[in-house]
C-alpha cells in the first residue's frame, strides 16, 4: 500500500500566453501615456518626460522652452460641424505640428485642442532660445492657418501659442502655468497671435484674477457705485444722464469700467453686474421722482452679452414695476465691447423692449462690431 506505480505529466504551451500577456501589458503602456486619437504622447506622458529632463540636467545651465498651443475656432468647428469632423481636424494638426518641429522636439497633446511642444535643451542665451523658439511658433502659426478639406469642408485651424523658456531649477507647475499664461496673451496679439511669457504679463493677470474673485463680493459690499453725468443741449438746457457704474475696491482703489467690464464679459459675470446697475439705477431715479426731479432721458451702457440672458427681459420688467419707472424715460446704451454672435436673438429682445417704450442707442459707434 502506498506504492508509486507509475507518474502522470501534464505539460501546456505557454508561448502564446506570455505573447498575449505582454501585448496586453504593451497596449496598457500605450494606452496611459499616449493619445488614442492622435497617436501623440499624453498629458501624463509629458509631465513624466519633463520632470526627468529636469532631474537630469538639474545644475545645468542649459535652456529648455515649451511652446503652449491652443486652436482658435475648434469650438465652432465642433458645434457647427460635429465632434467627427472636429477630430479628423485634431489628427491633422497633430501630422502637422510632427511634420514642423526639429528632431529631438516633443510634441503631446494635453487634451482638447491644447497641445505642447518641448524644445531639446540647449546650452545657450536666453535670448537666443526665445529668437528660435519664435521662429518655430511662428512656423507653425502659418502652418495650422492653411486650408483643410475635411469631407467637403473647408477650416483653417488659427492657433495661439504661448512661449517659456525655462531653467532647470524651475517647477514643472511653474513651466507648464507661464506658458499657458502667455498662451492667453497670444489671443489678444492679433498680428502674430504669438506672445512670451514676461513677469510684467504675469502680474496683470493677477491682477485680473484679483478683480475678478472680487466681484461677488463687491455685489454684496456695496462697493459698486453709480455716478450720474449731466447731458446738456446747445443751450445749456439739462436733456437728460448717464448712470456711469465705478467700483471702489478695498486693495486697488477707484476702478472704472475699463478695469472690469471685459473681464466680466469674458468670464460671464456681466450680467450679475449688469442686473445690479439696473436695480440702482431705477432705485435712484424713483428717489427722484419722490423729490420732485423729473429727468427727461436716462442712458444706462448694457452690454450685448445681456441681452443673450433670457432673463434680462424679465429683469427689467420686475425692477420696473418695483420702482414704478416710466419706460420712456430710460435708454439702453448698448456697448461694442464684446464680440457677440446670435444677432437675432438681440434683435427680438431690443423689439420686446421698444414694445415696451423703451429707446436704445450704440455707445462708442464705430469702435467695435
Amino acid at each position: 500500500l502506498g506504492e508509486i506505480v507509475g507518474v502522470v505529466g501534464v505539460g501546456q504551451d505557454i508561448t502564446k500566453l506570455n505573447r498575449s500577456q505582454k501585448e496586453f501589458e504593451r497596449r496598457l503602456e500605450l494606452a496611459a501615456n499616449y493619445d488614442v486619437l492622435t497617436g501623440l504622447p499624453n498629458r501624463r506622458y509629458f509631465y513624466d518626460y519633463l520632470a526627468g529632463q529636469l532631474e537630469t540636467h538639474q545644475g545645468s545651465d542649459e535652456i529648455g522652452t515649451l511652446l503652449f498651443l491652443d486652436l482658435d475656432r475648434f469650438k465652432l468647428v465642433n458645434d457647427s460641424l460635429g465632434h467627427s469632423i472636429g477630430d479628423q481636424l485634431l489628427k491633422i494638426i497633430a501630422q502637422w505640428l510632427q511634420a514642423n518641429v526639429r528632431a529631438g522636439d516633443l510634441v503631446c497633446r494635453l487634451g482638447g485642442d491644447e497641445f505642447v511642444i518641448l524644445l531639446s535643451l540647449e546650452s545657450i542665451p536666453r535670448a537666443q532660445a526665445a529668437e528660435q523658439a519664435k521662429k518655430i511658433a511662428t512656423k507653425i502659426t502659418g502652418v495650422l492657418s492653411q486650408s483643410v478639406y475635411i469631407e467637403k469642408h473647408i477650416i483653417s485651424a488659427y492657433s495661439s501659442i504661448g512661449v517659456y523658456c525655462f531653467i532647470m531649477s524651475d517647477s514643472i507647475d511653474e513651466i507648464i502655468m507661464r506658458a499657458d499664461n502667455a498662451m492667453y496673451l497670444a489671443k489678444g496679439d492679433v498680428a502674430s497671435n504669438i506672445a512670451f511669457y514676461t513677469d510684467a504679463a504675469h502680474q496683470d493677470l493677477v491682477h485680473q484674477m484679483q478683480v475678478l474673485e472680487g466681484i461677488s463680493e463687491a455685489l454684496i459690499g456695496d462697493q459698486f457705485v453709480m455716478y450720474y453725468q449731466p447731458q446738456f443741449n446747445h443751450l445749456q438746457g439739462l436733456i437728460g444722464i448717464e448712470a456711469l457704474i465705478r467700483w471702489q475696491h478695498p486693495q486697488l482703489g477707484l476702478l472704472t469700467p475699463d478695469h472690469f467690464i471685459a473681464l466680466a464679459e469674458k468670464h460671464h459675470r456681466i450680467n450679475e453686474i449688469g442686473s445690479w446697475v439696473i436695480g440702482s439705477v431705477f432705485s435712484q431715479v424713483a428717489q427722484w421722482r419722490q423729490a420732485g426731479f423729473i429727468l427727461p432721458k436716462v442712458a444706462i451702457n448694457i452690454s450685448p452679452m445681456q441681452l443673450l440672458d433670457e432673463n434680462f427681459i424679465g429683469i427689467v420688467d420686475r425692477l420696473a414695476q418695483q420702482y414704478r419707472i416710466n419706460p420712456g424715460m430710460i435708454v439702453f446704451e448698448i456697448t461694442e465691447s464684446a464680440d457677440v454672435e446670435h444677432f437675432e436673438f438681440i434683435e427680438k429682445i431690443l423689439t420686446s423692449l421698444q414694445s415696451r417704450g423703451y429707446r436704445f442707442s450704440l455707445d462708442d459707434f464705430g469702435t467695435g462690431y
